[in-house]
């Protein structure tokens, strides 16, 4: 179990250096975008662009640090990931499937 956990907190500190994302405004909507993705970054093997726009994450709105932090730590016992963002104005869905 130690193992474990110490695994998911190096994948979850890898995540969190290989993106920056920021607050963005959408209306009176608060939504979190890529500023940076490192070049071969999980980002960017899954398909995420710089200034991509996270809509939702399995099917939850992401619109504050607190709730995208305690949906990280989530998803590391997720099996499926679907993640809808918005690319220069357009809506996209990706699905990922974890072994």
């Amino acid at each position: 179990i130690l193992f474990r956990r110490q695994r998911q907190m190096c994948i979850r500190d890898r995540l969190l250096m290989d993106a920056r994302v920021v607050p963005t405004k959408k209306g009176e909507q608060t939504y979190f975008m890529f500023q940076f993705i490192k070049d071969e970054s999980i980002y960017r093997k899954l398909g995420l662009q710089t200034n991509d726009i996270i809509l939702e994450v399995n099917g939850y709105q992401v619109d504050s640090v607190a709730k995208a932090l305690k949906l990280l730590e989530a998803l590391q016992s997720e099996r499926e990931i679907s993640l809808k963002i918005e690319r220069e104005g357009q809506p996209i869905d990706f699905s990922y499937f974890i072994d």
